[in-house]
């Protein structure tokens, strides 16, 4: 898929489930959600609850979704990743 077709989609990202990492982790890997935007598209981003109203303030963020246990509706995209967790 080229560069032109992606631009125009939007991009799910997972961050931190509330049963993994700290709150740190969603933060930290947040400062590079501006980068995923800037190639164009909406970024929808999935964070724990507890952490929304923060990353509603990131820069590129078109929406957040506070992640809750069980089921979930998500809006729709065409692109899906997750925050690295390394270690």
């Amino acid at each position: 898929m080229g560069y032109q077709r992606i631009a125009s989609r939007s991009r799910f990202i997972v961050g931190v489930s509330h049963n993994e990492q700290g709150f740190g982790d969603t933060i930290q890997f947040a400062r590079f959600v501006p980068m995923v935007a800037a190639r164009g598209g909406k970024v929808i981003l999935a964070c724990q609850q507890t952490v929304v109203e923060l990353m509603q303030s990131v820069p590129g963020i078109h929406r957040v979704i506070g992640q809750t246990k069980g089921k979930q509706k998500v809006p729709r995209f065409d692109v899906m990743g997750r925050f690295c967790i390394c270690g």
